[in-house]
């Protein structure tokens, strides 16, 4: 009597259940250092624009008698829009409001229609956009992830497109009030 072999095709069930326990443990060791890797480059990414604002606030400051950027229309003073309206702003906060308005509607072309750019002078415009006096000096096209921490995905998700703002866009307040400790 005479035996035949029979030749093996493919994988036995232990087999497969083995390399996917292999493979298992090694996505179990690799996922967090590819996490740790992408957090590695973030903070590289923010490094280098905190280098290049440093370097254009210098830029700034030797060209403007050693200040740092920031706004400088001051209250009493007229200024032009390129809407053609001339503004005072009766107060510093209101007139850092008209340059911060001037910077917007120049960069973005925004100045009549529907999108144009509403004035708003009850906020204080220093402690979001001061960086858009040094943009403006630097000749940085709006809109510009420069100034955004590369964490922040509300940001970088309105700076890819700043017209987007209504319900759902991710810009602050277009839901309403971002609740307590956004501001």
């Amino acid at each position: 009597m005479r035996h035949q072999t029979v030749s093996k095709t493919g994988f036995a069930f232990i087999e497969l259940l083995a390399t996917l326990v292999v493979l298992g443990l090694l996505g179990a060791v690799l996922l967090p250092m590819l996490g740790a890797g992408r957090f590695q480059q973030r903070g590289m990414t923010s490094s280098a624009k905190l280098m290049n604002i440093g370097q254009g606030g210098m830029m700034y400051a030797q060209d403007n008698n050693d200040r740092l950027f920031s706004y400088n229309w001051r209250a009493g003073e007229a200024y032009l829009l390129p809407s053609g309206v001339t503004r005072v702003g009766a107060s510093d906060q209101e007139a850092a409001s008209n340059q911060e308005l001037e910077i917007l509607m120049r960069q973005t072309g925004r100045i009549s229609g529907i999108a144009k750019f509403a004035t708003n002078t009850s906020r204080l415009v220093h402690r979001r956009y001061n960086h858009l006096v040094l943009m403006d000096y630097l000749d940085v096209s709006f809109p510009s992830d420069l100034f955004i921490d590369p964490s922040d995905t509300n940001q970088l998700m309105w700076a890819a497109n700043p017209e987007d703002f209504n319900p759902g866009s991710g810009v602050p307040y277009a839901d309403g009030n971002p609740g307590p400790g956004y501001d």
